[in-house]
């Protein structure tokens, strides 16, 4: 994938698949009698060696728990903080990807990471800033982009292609020709075939009409 151009895609595949380090053990619900021993099945009370690790919580639907966060009511948040799940980037990017709402997105996005031992990393900022370029809530998008800059992260190529795509079709030409100027910034050194491909982007969108310094 690598070798073919696809590297942000690639990095973000083998993130994916290396499992959380705070994850040691894997428990889940099983269908047997409870009285029924199954040398399979975690039990809360065996091996005090371990009684202190992060375990994962039986399997969750991101989709579902997202439809449940549409309104981000304090009654809903509270639910949510007491389940202490273990929150990864993943989990993260696929609620951000259900919900609905760029406002909820936002505030999810923000308590999220105040949770002990997350910290957002740029597949979640991509994901958040997505969300919210597709809104047009360009002040939150710009807020992001700040972050990203003092940070030191990149966008991927196709993160910025998206934001580019999102602020033409919703008239914000002064914000996508603001991102094209500071692309080194924003997403780091882009070839000659990737600065053409935006540039024909602004073209169709009428927002560049002069020729760029490639």
């Amino acid at each position: 994938m690598k070798e073919a151009g696809y590297a942000d895609e690639a990095d973000e595949l083998i993130k994916e698949i290396i499992p959380d380090d705070r994850i040691k053990s894997i428990g889940y619900y099983s269908l047997v009698n409870p009285d029924e021993d199954d040398d399979d099945v975690i039990h809360e009370d065996e091996n005090d060696d371990v009684k202190d690790e992060v375990r994962l919580k039986p399997w969750l639907d991101p989709s579902a728990l997202a439809s449940a966060l549409q309104y981000w009511e304090q009654e809903d948040v509270s639910a949510l903080e007491d389940t202490n799940f273990t929150w990864t980037p993943r989990l993260v990017c696929k609620i951000i990807r259900g919900l609905r709402s760029p406002e909820t997105a936002w505030h999810f996005f923000c308590w999220v990471a105040q949770r002990p031992g997350f910290v957002h990393d740029i597949y979640t900022v991509s994901r958040i800033i997505t969300k919210l370029a597709r809104h047009g809530c360009v002040q939150l998008v710009d807020q992001l982009l700040f972050k990203i800059k003092r940070e030191g992260m990149k966008l991927s190529f196709s993160t910025v292609r998206l934001i580019i795509d999102f602020y033409g079709f919703s008239r914000k030409g002064d914000v996508d020709l603001n991102i094209f100027h500071n692309m080194k910034t924003i997403c780091g050194p882009l070839s000659r075939n990737s600065r053409l491909i935006l540039y024909s982007y602004l073209l169709c969108l009428g927002i560049y009409n002069h020729p760029p310094q490639l």
